[in-house]
């Protein structure tokens, strides 16, 4: 029997998978990347970039977005401060 005094387990043994955010990751053309600025009417929706935007400030990006249902995929160009990287599962 373990005493309620001593932990199971040491706290920094525990990994905190939110230090591995989103945006650590550089978003990249092929990256699949989700509207995280709430501000937007595609906030939530995931997307895969495809490309710089042209004739843009740096810093945007060309998205094309998924659609869990199927149907044409609408496509935007965003800042790169309002996406964030989809971790790899």
């Amino acid at each position: 029997m373990v005493s309620p005094d001593v932990p199971m387990y040491r706290e920094d043994s525990i990994p905190d998978y939110r230090a591995h955010t989103m945006t650590q990751q550089k978003i990249s053309i092929g990256a699949k990347v989700k509207v995280v600025d709430q501000g937007s009417p595609e906030y939530g929706r995931t997307a895969k970039v495809i490309g710089e935007a042209p004739d843009q400030a740096p810093g945007r990006w060309l998205v094309a977005f998924e659609y869990p249902l199927g149907g044409v995929p609408g496509r935007a160009v965003l800042r790169e401060e309002q996406l964030q990287v989809a971790p790899r599962l």
